[in-house]
């Protein structure tokens, strides 16, 4: 119970979380909400998500997008994806923005945008996959191609090259 990998010989190798190594076996941790527990299973080394370790506890964050509140229950140190952290407080990314280090400077981007050199989302253009460094699109959808830096269909452009092959 609690091992997370065993040997050909069917001894414990390695521990599930929320359990420590002692003695050859897996012993749970007593503390609640503890992920990683030190040798002493009665004191923890790392909780689980939505939980900060203060005095060798388990105690939950005071905000829900609060992922870990090491040391203080009321200030956060890592914010859900979607938010970013400012003086201890998650605040909601850029809707366009995935993930974001302040309210202006995203690190990545919801589907259907992509990111600037300046850090923020914008749309992709329409039927466009990849964009660009310059902001023009590199690569179209399945079924478009690129044509003056814009994505048109392929049976467009087929009709166009078939008229002018026999022509």
């Amino acid at each position: 119970t609690g091992c997370a990998t065993y040997s050909g010989t069917c001894q414990c190798l390695s521990c599930q979380s929320g359990y420590q190594f002692v003695n050859q076996q897996c012993v749970a941790c007593q503390n609640l909400n503890c992920f990683i527990c030190q040798s002493d299973v009665r004191s923890c080394q790392v909780c689980a998500p939505y939980y900060g370790l203060i005095s060798s506890a388990c105690i939950q964050c005071t905000q829900n997008v609060c992922l870990n509140c090491d040391g203080d229950s009321n200030k956060c140190v890592t914010c859900l994806t979607g938010y970013y952290n400012s003086a201890g407080t998650c605040y909601r990314c850029q809707a366009s923005c995935q993930s974001c280090t302040s309210s202006t400077l995203c690190t990545s981007c919801n589907a259907g945008n992509y990111l600037t050199s300046s850090g923020t989302c914008k749309s992709l253009p329409t039927n466009c996959a990849v964009v660009g460094s310059s902001g023009s699109c590199t690569k179209c959808n399945y079924g478009y191609m690129i044509n003056s830096g814009i994505c048109v269909p392929c049976s467009t452009s087929l009709f166009n090259v078939l008229i002018y092959w026999f022509s």
